[in-house]
C-alpha cells in the first residue's frame, strides 16, 4: 500500500527543481511527479503556487538554520556584539539559500507567486534589521551621521542576496572574503566609534 502524500516529500522536491531549473518553466506538474505525489496533492496542502512557495521558503530558512543563528543574534549582550552576530548570521545563511533566492528574485516581476515569496523573505529581513538598528539607536551606538531608518534601509540593502551575489558570483569573492568584508563594513559604517 502506498504511503500518503507528505508535505515535506513537496517541499523537498520544489526546491530541488527551483534551484536546478529556475522558476519559469517549472511547472506544478514537475514538482508532484519529483515527490512522488498528484498535482491534487499539492493544492491540498499548499491551496496554491503562492502557499507553495511561501512553505518552500520557510522551509528553506529551517533546513539551514536561520532560527538558531537568529538567537545567538538577540541572546547578545550589546547591540555592537548582536551587530557582529548579524553579520556571521547573514554570511552563513546566504551561500545556503542563495540560489533559490535568485531564483525567486528574477521571477519576481513576471510571476506573483515569486513575487510573494521574495516579498515574504525581504520583509522578514526588513524587520530584523529594523530591531537590530533600533536596538543600536536605543543604546546610542548608532552612528549620528544616520537616521535610524535610513541605518535600516542601509543594513537590509547590504544583507540582501543580490548584494551577495554581485560579489561571490559575479565579482568572483570568495564567500570567507565576503563575510570578512561585510562584517567589517557593517561595523564601520553603522556604529558610532566613540561609543564601541
Amino acid at each position: 500500500m502506498p504511503r500518503p502524500p507528505r508535505r515535506e516529500d513537496i517541499l523537498v522536491a520544489a526546491r530541488r527543481l527551483l534551484e536546478e531549473r529556475g522558476f519559469h518553466g517549472l511547472r506544478l506538474e514537475d514538482i508532484a511527479d519529483a515527490a512522488g505525489v498528484s498535482r491534487q496533492a499539492i493544492y491540498m496542502h499548499y491551496k496554491s503556487k503562492t502557499g507553495l512557495l511561501l512553505a518552500v521558503v520557510d522551509r528553506a530558512d529551517r533546513d539551514e538554520g536561520l532560527l538558531d543563528l537568529k538567537e545567538k543574534v538577540w541572546a547578545s549582550a550589546t547591540a555592537a556584539a548582536a551587530l557582529e552576530r548579524y553579520a556571521e548570521l547573514v554570511a552563513t545563511l546566504t551561500p545556503r539559500v542563495h540560489r533559490l533566492g535568485m531564483v525567486l528574485y528574477s521571477a519576481r516581476d513576471d510571476d506573483p507567486a515569486a513575487d510573494a515569496a521574495w516579498r515574504d523573505r525581504v520583509g522578514s529581513r526588513y524587520r530584523t534589521c529594523q530591531r537590530l538598528i533600533e536596538w543600536l539607536d536605543r543604546e546610542g551606538a548608532l552612528h549620528p551621521r544616520w537616521s535610524p531608518t535610513e541605518a535600516n534601509d542601509l543594513l537590509w540593502a547590504l544583507t540582501s542576496t543580490p548584494f551577495y551575489d554581485d560579489l561571490t558570483v559575479q565579482r568572483g569573492w570568495p564567500n570567507d572574503r565576503y563575510a570578512t568584508g561585510l562584517a567589517d563594513l557593517l561595523k564601520h559604517t553603522l556604529l558610532d566609534p566613540t561609543k564601541t
